[in-house]
């Protein structure tokens, strides 16, 4: 009734979220940016839409140390979506980082809001990149061996993040250094402490044909027979044993880590 009464004018909008609040309807799901509609009065609008469903336990707590319900995490992937984004996938090679026998894990990057969010609710970088959340002034562009420093992603200056752009491809590699502070906070809390002491890293790609919008996937850094649900250590970590990635179609080397402070992660490229 308030809705045939009170009818906004969408052509003003940029989207509209949708929440149902009914028992058939669980989860949530949005357009990944925004599409043309058909307005009542006839006229085209381009607008992104979420749908959100019954209300009943949305008030459940994350296990974020800072307020944040479920209904909080529903509305920021979702409009993660309207902006653009797709999913914050885990690519999974079994005790390899990268291989012959991978499998994609869909909305499995833990440390992503992108993803199950479980560990940190932040957008990756090269997702920030896209919505121009991170300046250019702010990502590091690799492109020779040599050594670099990266500030935590969470940081308000500095490089952020590093990008190296793989030749003759569609792929790119964005290095990120986490630390427990801010929507990272829960990085202090356990199983996943030991990723702020080493380097974050998503393979970053964008489809040949189709949709333009772009996709992750966060490789295993310290690869081991668990299963990926199972495994929650996922940077290069400082050490004999963990310090190298070694790209095997490329070549590019990764590591060691150099020093490891609270403001910042040093590390050799080649």
């Amino acid at each position: 009734q308030i809705l045939s009464t009170n009818v906004p004018d969408l052509a003003v909008y940029g989207g509209v979220v949708v929440m149902v609040n009914h028992p058939c309807m669980a989860g949530a799901f949005g357009s990944v940016g925004q599409y043309k509609m058909r307005l009542s009065d006839g006229r085209e609008q381009r607008l992104f839409q979420t749908f959100i469903g019954r209300l009943s336990g949305f008030d459940t707590g994350q296990g974020m140390p800072f307020p944040w319900r479920l209904i909080d995490t529903f509305l920021s992937h979702e409009l993660g979506h309207n902006l653009g984004l797709m999913h914050a996938n885990g690519w999974d090679c079994g005790a390899q980082t990268l291989g012959d026998n991978c499998q994609n894990r869909e909305s499995q990057n833990l440390f992503d809001v992108m993803g199950r969010g479980l560990a940190s609710l932040h957008f990756n970088a090269y997702f920030k990149e896209f919505l121009g959340w991170l300046k250019p002034s702010s990502i590091l562009v690799v492109n020779q061996s040599g050594t670099y420093s990266l500030a935590p992603l969470e940081a308000t200056s500095g490089h952020r993040a590093a990008k190296i752009v793989l030749p003759s491809t569609r792929r790119s590699f964005y290095l990120e250094y986490r630390r427990a502070r801010g929507f990272d906070s829960r990085l202090a809390q356990e199983p996943y402490p030991s990723n702020q002491f080493g380097l974050m890293i998503n393979l970053a790609s964008r489809p040949i044909t189709g949709d333009p919008y772009p996709y992750t996937h966060l490789l295993d850094m310290s690869a081991t027979d668990l299963s990926w649900f199972n495994d929650s250590q996922r940077t290069v970590l400082p050490g004999d044993n963990k310090s190298v990635f070694i790209d095997p179609a490329s070549g590019l080397t990764i590591g060691p880590i150099i020093k490891v402070a609270p403001d910042n992660i040093t590390f050799k490229i080649s």
